[in-house]
Formats: structure tokens, sequence, C-alpha cells
């Protein structure tokens, strides 16, 4: 009896929250500060070494699905990633380099409103991501994260002086969790901070398990302004 009773709440729980719940489509862009997190194989390869934030956008579309407190949000954005890095070998000989990878990104983000006021909702987010590597193009081979400096010479992709294509280094995919900060408009408008953690290694074109355990993962930190365009009653 106690079970049934206790299927029987959960059941009205669950259709008191799809008969108040409301979903919308919206368009969403803002700014990228992104850089490679790298692991070494060897523990003096990172001397006189930095990997600093390199400033890109991203922008795409998003669906969400709110119920009380709640908000389930997919997305699909066009994301602009990669690092720079100066590396400084002898204190006063400092050279800088340039990563690009570009990536088209399915962020799914559940939302909890922790303040409601009459100027919007403060909003706590957790999320997990996966990303699909668009292009990537690199003027110096580091990142891989055996120590080595050298430009990636020995790959034929070129697009440009001393820049090279180097997709084919790397995993098609990414994958890894985020978590951030929004503020919910009246007016359908929003604002969201994100932290992104990648959480695999990115380089992919390697035998064996040589590379399992160093190289590059993705760090980003986002600041979006989102607006939704359509809103419907469930």
């Amino acid at each position: 009896m106690k079970k049934i009773a206790s299927t029987l709440s959960f059941v009205f729980v669950v259709a008191s929250a799809m008969a108040q719940m409301e979903a919308g489509i919206g368009i969403k862009g803002g700014l990228n500060a992104a850089r490679f997190n790298t692991k070494y194989q060897f523990d003096d390869a990172n001397e006189g070494k930095t990997y600093t934030n390199r400033a890109g956008f991203h922008a795409g579309v998003f669906a969400n699905f709110k119920t009380r407190n709640f908000v389930i949000q997919p997305e699909l954005l066009y994301s602009q990633q990669g690092s720079y890095f100066k590396y400084d070998p002898t204190n006063d000989n400092e050279q800088k380099w340039t990563a690009k990878f570009n990536y088209v990104t399915i962020p799914l983000t559940v939302k909890y409103t922790i303040f409601q006021l009459d100027e919007g909702d403060l909003n706590v987010q957790l999320g997990a991501q996966y990303g699909r590597l668009l292009k990537a193009w690199a003027n110096y081979y580091d990142f891989d994260g055996d120590g080595a400096e050298a430009r990636h010479e020995f790959n034929t992709g070129k697009t440009g002086d001393d820049v090279f294509n180097v997709k084919d280094d790397y995993k098609a995919s990414d994958l890894g969790l985020h978590v951030g900060l929004g503020w919910e408009l009246p007016m359908g408008l929003s604002m969201d901070v994100r932290y992104y953690l990648g959480l695999q290694f990115m380089n992919a074109a390697y035998d064996g398990s040589r590379y399992k355990d160093y190289g590059s993962k993705n760090r980003v930190l986002q600041i979006s302004i989102a607006y939704r365009i359509f809103r419907f009653d469930l």
C-alpha cells in the first residue's frame, strides 16, 4: 500500500510540474576567453612556458523548459576556442604563438533559481557539453604535452605564413562539464557566466597509450546574452 501511495504521489508531482511547464526558443551569443590546460610528459617540460587566454566568441540557438525553480536548456553553438602560448627559454627571448580551435558545441544545462527578485531571477547552473571540432590551426606544436616547441613543419596542410592545419592530430570531439551563474529578466532577456572544463585530452593521432596520460584539455570562460523569441505553455 505504501509503495502504491508513493508511486501515486510521484506521478502527481510530475503531472503538476508538467502542467506548469513552459518552453521557449531563442538566440544567444557572447565572448569566450579560452586556453589550453596542458600536462607534460616530462616534469621540466613546462619550464618557461605559459598558456594564456585567447579571445573569441560563441553564437547560436537554445531551447529551454521551465517548471517552478528548474530550467533545462539545450543549446547549439559555434564556439571559437584555442590558446595563446608564450615561451621564454632563456628569460630574454620570449616567443609568442597561437592556436585556434573552432567547435560546434552542444551544451545541456540545468538551472536552479536561488533568488526571485522584481528585476529578475538569479540562478546557478550545472551541465555537460559535447563539442565537434571544425577547424584547428597553429603556428607551433607544443600543446601535445611532449615538451617540444618547434613549429609543426611536417604537416602539409599549410594555411598561411608559418601557420599549419593540425586538425587531423586532434580528436574530432570534446566532452566536458560547465558551471555558471545566470540572471533571467522578465522580458525574456538573460545573461550568463559559465566556465567549461574539458574532461579529455584533445590529442588523438597517436598509436597505443603513448599519449594517454598527458596532453591538453580545453578551458573556456563564457559571458553570454540570450533572448527568448518564442514562449509556449505545455
